[in-house]
C-alpha cells in the first residue's frame, strides 16, 4: 500500500529559498509528488523518483521512474539538480549519486547541485538522544547512510538551518553547523 506521508516533506522558508535557486533546465532528483515544483525558478523541471506509484500521483509531464545513482539521462542534460532528502534512503554512497549528477550537468560554472539532508550531529539531535526522544536515525529509518558535517565539506559549500526555528534566527545560525538541523550542501559545476 502506497504511503504517502514518506513522500511528504517539510517545507521551511530556507529550502524554498535554495530551492529558488534551481533555473535552466532542472531534475528534482527524487522529488515523489513534487512538493517542490512551484518554487523553482524554472519551469522546465523533471521529476525523477524510484517509485512509480509516487509519480502516478504527480501531475506534471516530465516525469521519470528510474535510480538516483544510475540515470538514462545524456552527458550535459541538466543546468540545476535538487535533491531534498534523498541520499540517505540511498544503497550507494553518496559519492555515487555526486558523481552521476556531475555527469549530467553541464558543466559551464554555473550549474547547481543542492542536496538536502539531515545533521546527525546536531545539537538538536543529540538533545533527542540524550533525552530517549526519536533522533535523525529513529525518523530516517530505514536509511542505508548518514553523513556530518566534517565529511561533506570535501564536496562543496555547505549551510543549514534549524526547521522549526523563525527565519532570522536561522539566519544568524546559517554558518554555523552545531546548531544546524539539516544540511545543505551545495556544488558548482
Amino acid at each position: 500500500m502506497f504511503n504517502e506521508s514518506r513522500y511528504r516533506t517539510e517545507l521551511s522558508d530556507y529550502r524554498i529559498e535554495c530551492a529558488g535557486k534551481m533555473k535552466g533546465k532542472v531534475l528534482d532528483s527524487g522529488g515523489g509528488l513534487g512538493t517542490y515544483l512551484p518554487y523553482f525558478s524554472s519551469k522546465d523541471v523533471t521529476v525523477l523518483d524510484i517509485s512509480q506509484e509516487a509519480l502516478d500521483r504527480l501531475d506534471w509531464p516530465q516525469k521519470i521512474c528510474c535510480d538516483a545513482c544510475h540515470t538514462p539521462f545524456d552527458d550535459n542534460t541538466f543546468n540545476s539538480i535538487w535533491a531534498c532528502s534523498i541520499v540517505v534512503y540511498l544503497p550507494e554512497p553518496i559519492e555515487t549519486f555526486i558523481d552521476e549528477c556531475k555527469r549530467i550537468m553541464v558543466k559551464d560554472g554555473n550549474s547547481l547541485l543542492i542536496i538536502q539532508l539531515p545533521n546527525p550531529d546536531s545539537i538538536w539531535n543529540r538533545v533527542k538522544k540524550r533525552l530517549g526522544m526519536r533522533s535523525w536515525e529513529d525518523d530516517e529509518s530505514p536509511f542505508f547512510h548518514m553523513y556530518d558535517v566534517k565529511y561533506l565539506r570535501q564536496f562543496g559549500t555547505l549551510t543549514g538551518e534549524v526547521r522549526f526555528l523563525p527565519v532570522w534566527f536561522n539566519r544568524i545560525i546559517r554558518n554555523r553547523p552545531f546548531f544546524w538541523h539539516t544540511v545543505m550542501l551545495e556544488i558548482t559545476v
